[in-house]
């Protein structure tokens, strides 16, 4: 981002963080570092957009910078800490959490977290092409494999579902805000399942979640059956034998999701995680294999 409007975005970030922690007890890390400094380390970032469908396309970003530059704000340096005055100017205005658990659609059965990390930092295209390539052989197209389907999603109404939207948007407790999203849930329901637009909402919700990140490392949340994953997971180990890849798992039977909505016609995106644990615990694997590339 640009230097003028830094110190303003970082004061966001760390009023999300102070939000998330009081009501949450998650601590977000927040930090930055210019990429000229990343250079200077011996790192790269190479940027792309992909198109996945007409809808949505995604950002792809190649080289271990990005992680790298991760790996610092994790760290101990508190160089690279987000300031700690804050401005009061949380905005999560668009932020929805309204739909319950996501069941994979009729044929399949599993849902799969992976991580996968190029032992090859500089050159991690063609690796991950072979890795995509894959999983396109395996599971077909990116809609076929998506856990996200109109027949698999239901509204979220319950009270503990609204309050905790409610404390991240708002950080505290709003009578106003609660009223409102409940009365707009009951309706919702009726809007998304008889009427024309709400029905085209749902099925652009589809075309807009986004179930792959290339952030560095290959980010997938993949419906199948589980005899799909064992071989794709065959396929990797033997990538990871051979020295070219890291890799971490975790499969689950549903997925969660969350969304950010401007407008209801094409301004909204979805981000999907898996149940129990999900990226987290694909991490968590990840991390026993993992090497300072």
């Amino acid at each position: 981002m640009p230097s003028e409007i830094l110190e303003d975005c970082l004061n966001a970030l760390s009023e999300h963080q102070q939000n998330c922690y009081d009501n949450f007890d998650l601590f977000l890390r927040v930090g930055n570092m210019p990429v000229s400094e990343v250079y200077e380390k011996g790192y790269r970032l190479k940027l792309a957009k992909g198109r996945i469908n007409k809808n949505l396309s995604i950002p792809i970003i190649l080289g271990g910078g990005l992680h790298y530059v991760e790996r610092i704000i994790k760290g101990e340096n508190d160089s690279y800490k987000s300031p700690k005055v804050l401005k009061n100017i949380l905005n999560l205005e668009g932020m929805e959490c309204r739909w319950d658990r996501i069941k994979p659609p009729e044929d399949q059965h599993e849902i799969l977290c992976l991580l996968v990390n190029s032992c090859n930092r500089d050159d991690q295209g063609p690796v991950y092409k072979k890795i995509l390539d894959k999983i396109e052989e395996i599971y077909g197209s990116h809609k076929k494999r998506s856990p996200i389907s109109v027949a698999g999603m239901s509204l979220n109404s319950t009270l503990d579902r609204i309050n905790s939207e409610m404390k991240i948007k708002h950080g505290s407790r709003n009578f106003k805000f609660f009223l409102k999203r409940t009365f707009s849930t009951a309706v919702g329901k009726f809007y998304l399942r008889f009427n024309k637009e709400g029905q085209k909402y749902l099925n652009t919700l589809v075309d807009l979640t986004d179930t792959l990140v290339l952030d560095g490392r290959i980010n997938t949340v993949i419906s199948g059956v589980s005899s799909q994953h064992d071989k794709l997971e065959q396929f990797l180990s033997k990538m990871e034998s051979n020295g070219d890849i890291q890799f971490g798992t975790h499969r689950s039977k549903e997925s969660i999701m969350s969304c950010y909505v401007r407008d209801r016609k094409d301004q909204h995106i979805h981000f999907v995680d898996g149940g129990d644990g999900g990226y987290t615990k694909a991490a968590g694997v990840l991390k026993t294999k993992f090497s300072d590339n």
